[in-house]
């Protein structure tokens, strides 16, 4: 009923007022793309005339379809990279998923390896180009930080987890293949972990200049420390995917302050 009611509306356009169709790969779109179309058209006929609209026209060049289809492309991947392994992924399983032919699929990736990739960017790079906020004092940094990394937790189950049924351990085999198949992803790696101790060495600087801790430290040390606490959070939420192991790791991150700060 969707195609023939769409075929229609496509002959009303490009026979009556000329204007642009929509190519669809062998009639294939997937259902996202369905509610899409009929959203937009049946708000367009509420609210203009038939007569005098031009039919899909904008809707096709502005690229919600093209951006939907690519999103719906990434998102199966994502989560078939996650609950399988690499080897194991492959285009014609995930034409299967998503309902789009090969040429469909080829049409945004190339090859299995060009997706990987954009779902690395996408799920594992992005997330990392946050803003480097310079906060006041040694402790403001370390409650930002804990706090950002609740909330990146809460919003990983909620947009996230309720819509992949896996294991923090199956989305840090994601992590593992990206660092096998993706070109130059331990350069990127390093580089946000030398972002990271380039600000916790100027929050040590800066705390020890203001006098909030004692400057007989060595900052490099310190600075790799407050890290690594961080990183085993990463772990312990592997093993056990409560939130109660951040208030642990808060606990460790306000036990090394104490012992910085001048009383």
């Amino acid at each position: 009923m969707f195609f023939f009611t769409l075929t229609r509306l496509l002959l009303l356009c490009i026979f009556r007022y000329r204007t642009v169709g929509i190519f669809c790969n062998r009639g294939t779109l997937v259902k996202a793309t369905e509610d899409i179309i009929l959203e937009t058209v049946y708000e367009m006929f509420v609210l203009r005339n038939y007569e005098t609209i031009i039919l899909l026209s904008t809707f096709c060049r502005s690229g919600v379809i093209v951006k939907e289809t690519k999103d719906i492309i990434l998102e199966t991947a994502y989560e078939m990279f996650v609950l399988q392994n690499y080897e194991a992924v492959t285009l014609s399983g995930i034409c299967a998923k998503t309902r789009l032919t090969k040429g469909a699929l080829y049409h945004y990736f190339q090859s299995k390896e060009a997706l990987f990739k954009a779902v690395v960017e996408r799920y594992l790079i992005a997330p990392k180009k946050m803003e480097v906020k310079e906060m006041d004092t040694l402790y403001d940094l370390i409650c930002s930080e804990t706090s950002a990394i609740k909330s990146r937790a809460e919003e990983y189950r909620s947009n996230v987890a309720e819509s992949i049924n896996a294991s923090p351990r199956q989305h840090l085999s994601l992590l593992m293949a990206a660092y096998r198949y993706y070109p130059d992803f331990k350069l990127i790696g390093d580089g946000v972990i030398n972002v990271e101790v380039a600000k916790w060495k100027r929050h040590l600087e800066k705390a020890i200049k203001n006098k909030e801790i004692r400057g007989d430290i060595d900052i490099d040390a310190i600075a790799t420390t407050f890290i690594t606490i961080f990183a085993s959070l990463v772990m312990g939420m592997v093993h056990n995917s409560s939130l109660d192991f951040l208030s642990i790791v808060k606990k460790q991150m306000d036990g090394l302050y104490n012992l910085l700060k001048i009383t």
